[in-house]
């Protein structure tokens, strides 16, 4: 789980405005608080969380915050039939993709990791938004000396439900073929996928 500080936006020089945050794996809130707390740049903070507990928790946790729009279910599910209309359709959007399965007791939908589906819904919307992609040591193709198999964490972890970086930059060029892709590896720092 990465930290979206004012260095983090000044060190990618992602500078424009963005109307909106797009959180997927909410988890405990985290990187939402962060932002409001420290960097509160976004009109909207939006994030999906498939857990029913961990979506309660930050259901109370930002109760108070007309700005804070919390929805409980599959991330892609959630991606395509919310931001598809046309309240959006004029919208900076910045998507930091973080959903995955814990490895844990926690809900989990078809996939350990649903990222692939995720950037197909944000395909759907025609727009080219900025896209940050987390947890990318799980993602990298696997004869990558830096790749970190996610079974390692969690035997119940299935590393064939994650992507491979390959496979990622094919889906977000399909998005749009101008995309600029940097990458961000720094074992026990951060581990990151930029698209702008």
């Amino acid at each position: 789980m990465g930290v979206l500080t004012k260095e983090f936006f000044a060190r990618f020089n992602i500078n424009e405005k963005h109307d909106i945050f797009f959180e997927t794996g909410t988890y405990n809130g985290v990187a939402i608080l962060n932002l409001l707390k420290n960097n509160d740049i976004f009109e909207e903070y939006h994030s999906v969380e498939i857990d029913s507990a961990r979506f309660q928790k930050c259901s109370g946790l930002f109760s108070n915050n007309s700005r804070v729009k919390l929805y409980k279910g599959d991330s892609a599910d959630i991606l395509k039939n919310n931001l598809s209309n046309s309240e959006y359709d004029d919208k900076k959007i910045f998507f930091w993709l973080d959903a995955h399965w814990m490895g844990d007791s926690g809900e989990q939908g078809t996939t350990h990791c649903p990222l692939l589906d995720e950037l197909e819904s944000i395909k759907q919307l025609n727009i080219k938004p900025t896209i940050v992609i987390d947890d990318l040591f799980f993602m990298l193709n696997r004869d990558d000396p830096r790749y970190q198999n996610p079974e390692d964490g969690s035997k119940l972890h299935n590393a064939k439900h994650w992507p491979i970086l390959d496979e990622i930059k094919t889906k977000i060029y399909e998005i749009n073929p101008d995309y600029e892709i940097q990458l961000s590896l720094i074992e026990g720092r951060e581990d990151y996928l930029i698209a702008k």
